[in-house]
C-alpha cells in the first residue's frame, strides 16, 4: 500500500477490526530503469588586472527516469532471517520519477592579491532542484541551496611565519533518505592555521583548528555530530626551500 493510504487506514479506527479498508491504495511501480541525463555546462577562468583570479561556472541538467525512493507498506506478513515481519511494515524501494527532473546551479570563486603577500579569497555555490515531490516519490537531492567560504591568508607575514583563516557557511536544507526526513539546520564554522618554517631541519610546523569556538553540528540525518578539531603537525621535506 502507499504510505499515505496506510496511515489513513490506521487512523480510521483505533479498533483494528473496524478500520476502513477502502482507504487503502495499492502502490504500483515498475522495476527501476537506468537514469538518463542531458547537461549543459559553461565556465570562465581568468586573471583580471594581474591581481584578481576569477573562476565562474554554471550548469543546467535534465534527468529522465531520475532514480529516487518511495515508502510503501507491505500488504502481507513475511519473514526475514527466520524472524516474522508483520503486514504494514514499511519499505523504501528505488523507483523512477515519472516526470523529468531539473537541476541547475552556479559556482563563483575569487582570489585577490593584496600588498605585503596577503591574499583574500572566497567562493559561493548555488544549487537548485526541480522535482515533483510526493509521498509516492522522494528525490533525495540533499544539497543546500547556498553555501560560501571567505578567507584571508599570508604565506609570509613575518620571516618563516604564515597563517590562514576562513569562514564556511551553508543554508538549511531538506535531507531525505529511506530511514527518515530531516531539515538540516544552517551552520557556519571558523577554521584557522598558522605555519612556521623550520628551515635548518627542512620541516614545516603547522598548528590549527576547525570549527574554532563553534557548537557541534550535523551535515545530514543519522550522521555523528561534528565538533572541534585542533592539531599540530610536523612535515619533513628533503627538498624544502
Amino acid at each position: 500500500w502507499t504510505q499515505t493510504s496506510y496511515n489513513a487506514f490506521i487512523a480510521s479506527n483505533s479498533n483494528a477490526s473496524l478500520r476502513d479498508s477502502t482507504k487503502l491504495v495499492t502502490s504500483n511501480f515498475d522495476y527501476v530503469q537506468p537514469e538518463l541525463l542531458k547537461s549543459v555546462e559553461l565556465g570562465y577562468k581568468g586573471l583580471v588586472a594581474s591581481k584578481l583570479l576569477v573562476d565562474l561556472n554554471g550548469y543546467y541538467t535534465v534527468y529522465t527516469n531520475f532514480i529516487g525512493g518511495e515508502v510503501v507498506a507491505s500488504k502481507n506478513a513475511t519473514t526475514h532471517q527466520a524472524k516474522p515481519v508483520a503486514a504494514g511494515s514499511l519499505y523504501s524501494p528505488y523507483t523512477n520519477s515519472k516526470e523529468d527532473v531539473k537541476s541547475y546551479g552556479v559556482g563563483l570563486g575569487l582570489s585577490y592579491s593584496l600588498p605585503r603577500n596577503f591574499i583574500v579569497n572566497g567562493s559561493w555555490n548555488y544549487a537548485n532542484f526541480e522535482a515533483k515531490e510526493s509521498d509516492a516519490f522522494r528525490a533525495g537531492f540533499n544539497t543546500p541551496k547556498n553555501k560560501f567560504t571567505v578567507g584571508i591568508g599570508n604565506r609570509k607575514i613575518a620571516k618563516n611565519l604564515g597563517f590562514n583563516v576562513s569562514y564556511r557557511w551553508q543554508t538549511n536544507f531538506l535531507w531525505q533518505s529511506s530511514y527518515g526526513v530531516w531539515n538540516v539546520p544552517e551552520y557556519g564554522v571558523v577554521d584557522a592555521q598558522i605555519n612556521y618554517r623550520l628551515a635548518p631541519i627542512k620541516t614545516m610546523l603547522k598548528i590549527g583548528g576547525t570549527n574554532i569556538g563553534g557548537g557541534d553540528y550535523r551535515t545530514n540525518l543519522g550522521s555523528p555530530f561534528i565538533g572541534q578539531q585542533y592539531y599540530i603537525s610536523l612535515t619533513f621535506d628533503e627538498f624544502f626551500n
